[in-house]
């Protein structure tokens, strides 16, 4: 008997690129002295942020009661926070007695739910349209049924501090407007609409309310938004419409400023905390436009007090509207603890300098994010002394490693302006990561790309600060971070700590030394490294990250290679000069094999021209790739290599045999699903020209408003059907041979299929694994999926597969001996009608170089209901037949029935 093990895999936002997305600010980073009902002080400390938080107190895990006060607490088996019934004060908790570690089953928790909340790319890509010239932007001032507004005259105070130029109210150095026009030199105007105070139908605390783990219940946070948006619309006849700046249907953003304290800064649980997320899926439509982005913090900063807000918190949550992500370390301590960019970043701890009213100059990498920045770095080109103006020139340096797309970039940050309450001073040293390397399983590229955990790895951030101090677990206080800094260090060299070397370790080929702060600028001497040869390294890995050893890495040189050379004197429009050689083309110059950890080296003498790195393993697809090099150096290519597709004649699939199957979903039926399996140019190498002949799949359910199946090459569209019959937890077969879709040379094809009104959380069907390369793909729309990255690795194969028929196979019954390879058996009778006196040959489909599939034991014929022994032919009289044949396998049978007209 077959067994059938449901599990339930719920995909994400990540896999999706939906909209459903959480950004918040992390906690105030500081002690904080809290008083109690009866009057007594305590210091705490809030930890983490929206997804896994806790308290302390003189490092002993606390919790605060529905009475008010602190008490001892501890974490439960199932990773929740139960409070004792020990009360705490100032006397009974001295500081830095223990530290608290959360546990696994929280940490997990968490990171499921950081997962579920994924930032999606198009989100970042339709900022960007948003972050340039003169735009207007809707705030709503919202109180509760039980807690209002203390600011006095809110709608003023709120107005001013979001737009005012030179605001210096409440301690404030500029306005929300000041702030970013700034930082975009001119190039970004926004102008806030202040709407309110607004009152709503509940309570701060139903809206505030946390689930038993600690985390917010943000279903709740929609709500205050969608209602505050239709208060706004029926009390101030709000027009929703001019806030949709790029006329893309879609209001921009929403922001809220909640009455009272927020729960990030030390507010009771019970408050909300500051986030930016959206009610997209709500379907909320007003003045033709939706509501979908918003964000929100409080009219009021710290945990008690009636003082007003800074722009800090406001400015942060802000910037992911525009189109920035987090780089604080995200996931807590699940990776380890990563110090991200700390004060020096708005998007990090920076939004709560001086007290949340003086954020940060944004960094290069942050202006280029917005599009603030139209110029290209300057670059180290010789040895020397060199110097660097503050960020507020828009000067950097920038210094390529071997890597591509993982560099370094130096800053100077004074203490000046927006600036000036930073911790310190001095020469600020980035390391960027947005190259293939892989961490957590994910490419440092697609952790940028969909702002998933950017800084969340402590032994790999992808947007590294390099602090002055080493380790970074060092570091005492931030004033040891920039260069020279509070230690003096004045040297950054491959052969210090820290050193100047990329994540797999090798040189860059240049160092600094005598590096000084001089007060309005940076000065260092740049040591470069003269090379006089070529030293090709990397590492050869599966698409698992498991090296391979004994794998095949030769280098061919082809200086037949034509290479444009372009001067500062060439002029547009005219001829440029070029560079030919006459070296044989593709001379292979070196080879070896990588070892036990997949690395390889070889090197060479120095020639300019075109290099070929091919690298050959067996049972994986062959890869190489082009460099061309004009230096002497070191030159880094890492490979990850797929396993070949096992060929099977006339099938394409990626799943194993259906024993068991794992259900996949969005855990929320309202909306459309879409799966595809993936396989790539070189998998398809031996297919190529070959015709696409069914679609198979399978999916849970029991009711559906529309199915269909589709097929990709590349990101188009190539096909794309609705059924009009199918079924449900049994292979669905939909025939496309009309469609004559041919599988081509060089492209990505993805072959899905998708489901509309199901009514099934889960309805995709996957195996049990292991995942193969492109196994699996899911999102909720066709442009997501067509953008999307395959899903994790533990949601294994998704159960589609496809038949194909040969370019040189006959026209006669193109789909049966393929049909046949999945394991069904057919009658290949033609369809057409019989003429009386015919010979029927009764037969089965069969391909004997299909060993896979199980034959019958044997096999009985049926005419019309009567078994039929009389040889395997019939001759034919007018009229109709029902013919049927009745397979028996060792544990079941199979029926296989067909009707034929004879004239």
């Amino acid at each position: 008997m077959k067994k059938f093990l449901y599990h339930i895999i719920i995909v994400t936002a990540l896999l999706t690129g939906t909209l459903q997305s959480v950004y918040a600010v992390r906690a105030y980073p500081y002690p904080i002295q809290v008083k109690q009902p009866d009057g007594s002080v305590l210091t705490i400390q809030k930890h983490g942020d929206e997804f896994l938080n806790w308290t302390t107190s003189g490092g002993r895990l606390v919790k605060q009661g529905a009475d008010g006060f602190y008490y001892l607490a501890s974490f439960t088996p199932q990773g929740t926070i139960e409070a004792t019934a020990m009360r705490v004060s100032e006397r009974s908790m001295p500081m830095g007695t223990r530290s608290v570690t959360t546990p696994a089953v929280a940490v997990e928790r968490a990171r499921q739910l950081r997962a579920k909340f994924l930032r999606n790319t198009a989100r970042t890509k339709a900022s960007s349209s948003i972050s340039m010239g003169s735009k207007r932007f809707l705030v709503l001032l919202v109180q509760f049924n039980d807690l209002y507004f203390s600011v006095s005259n809110s709608n003023l105070a709120f107005t001013r501090m979001l737009n005012q130029e030179g605001y210096s109210e409440n301690g404030g150095t500029g306005s929300v407007r000041d702030y970013y026009y700034e930082n975009s030199s001119g190039a970004f105007a926004p102008e806030f609409d202040v709407i309110g105070p607004i009152t709503l139908s509940k309570s701060v605390r139903y809206y505030g309310a946390n689930k038993e783990d600690g985390g917010e219940m943000y279903e709740r946070s929609q709500e205050m938004v969608i209602e505050a948006a239709q208060l706004a619309r029926q009390q101030y006849g709000v027009n929703f419409s001019q806030y949709d700046n790029d006329g893309d249907g879609i209001v921009d953003n929403v922001f809220v400023f909640f009455a009272g304290h927020n729960e990030a800064e030390g507010g009771p649980d019970y408050t909300i905390w500051p986030h930016a997320w959206n009610v997209y899926y709500e379907n909320v439509v007003y003045d033709g436009v939706r509501l979908s982005s918003y964000a929100c913090a409080s009219e009021l900063r710290g945990h008690q007090g009636t003082t007003m807000a800074g722009i800090g918190t406001y400015c942060h949550e802000f910037g992911h509207v525009l189109g920035m992500p987090d780089f604080y370390d995200t996931d807590g301590e699940e990776n380890g603890w990563a110090r991200g960019l700390a004060s020096f970043s708005l998007m990090s701890g920076g939004n709560y300098n001086n007290y949340g009213r003086t954020p940060p100059y944004l960094n290069i990498e942050e202006r280029n994010l917005l599009g603030w920045y139209n110029k290209y770095p300057m670059q180290f080109t010789e040895s020397k002394e060199y110097f660097l103006s503050p960020v507020t020139d828009n000067a950097c340096y920038i210094h390529h490693t071997s890597n591509n797309n993982e560099y370094f970039l130096f800053e100077y940050r004074e203490k000046k302006g927006w600036d000036y309450h930073l911790p310190g001073t001095g020469l600020l040293i980035y390391h960027v990561d947005k190259s293939n390397n892989k961490i957590g399983g994910i490419t440092a590229n697609d952790r940028w790309a969909s702002w998933d955990g950017i800084n969340a790895y402590a032994n790999h951030q992808c947007f590294d600060l390099i602090e002055a101090v080493y380790p970074e677990s060092a570091i005492q206080h931030e004033q040891q971070v920039p260069f020279p800094g509070s230690t003096n260090n004045t040297s950054f060299t491959p052969n210090t700590l820290p050193a100047f070397v990329d994540h797999a370790g090798y040189e860059t080929g240049i160092g600094l030394t005598d590096i000084k702060n001089l007060g309005n600028k940076a000065a260092f001497t740049v040591i470069v490294q003269e090379a006089t040869n070529l030293e090709f390294v990397g590492r050869v890995t599966n698409v698992s990250e498991q090296p391979i050893q004994g794998a095949s890495v030769a280098v061919f040189y082809d200086s037949e290679s034509v290479r444009d050379l372009h001067s500062a004197g060439a002029v547009e429009g005219r001829p440029v000069l070029q560079k030919v050689s006459s070296v044989p083309l593709q001379s292979q110059l070196l080879e070896t094999t990588t070892d036990a950890q997949g690395n390889y080296t070889l090197d060479c003498d120095f020639e300019e021209g075109k290099y070929i790195i091919q690298v050959t393993a067996e049972g994986y697809v062959s890869a190489s790739e082009e460099v061309f090099v004009i230096a002497p150096g070191l030159i880094r290519k890492d490979f990850s290599l797929c396993q070949s597709l096992d060929y099977e004649e006339g099938v394409l699939k990626k799943h194993s045999e259906w024993d068991g199957y794992w259900r996949v979903g969005f855990k929320d039926p309202q909306y459309p699903v879409y799966g595809a399996v993936g396989f790539s140019a070189e998998e398809l190498e031996p297919y190529v020209g070959d015709t696409l002949q069914t679609i198979q799949f399978i999916m849970y359910g029991s009711t559906a408003s529309e199915v269909g199946v589709f097929v990709l090459f590349d990101k188009e569209v190539i096909f794309e059907r609705e059924l009009s019959e199918y079924v449900f937890n049994a292979p669905v077969t939909v025939d496309i041979s009309d469609a004559e879709i041919t599988i081509p040379e060089g492209k990505l094809v993805r072959i899905g299929y998708y489901v509309v009104g199901i009514d099934d959380k889960w309805p995709l069907a996957a195996d049990e694994g292991p995942m193969v390369y492109l196994g699996g793909y899911a999102a909720q729309s066709m442009h997501y999926l067509i953008e999307g990255e395959p899903w994790p690795e533990d949601f294994n194969n998704i159960i589609i597969s496809a038949t194909v028929k040969q370019a040189e196979e006959a026209e006669e019954q193109p789909e049966d001996d393929a049909l046949f390879a999945l394991g069904y058996y057919l009658m290949p009778i033609d369809t057409g009608r019989f003429q009386a006196g015919d010979q029927l040959l009764l037969k089965l489909n069969d391909v004997p170089f299909v060993t896979h599939v199980e034959r019958p034991l044997a096999v009985q014929w049926f005419v019309n209901e009567i078994p039929y022994e009389t040889g395997d032919t019939i001759s034919l009289e007018a009229g109709s037949y029902i013919i049927k044949s009745v397979l028996s396998f060792e544990d079941y049978t199979q029926t296989i029935v067909r009707e034929i007209f004879v004239e």
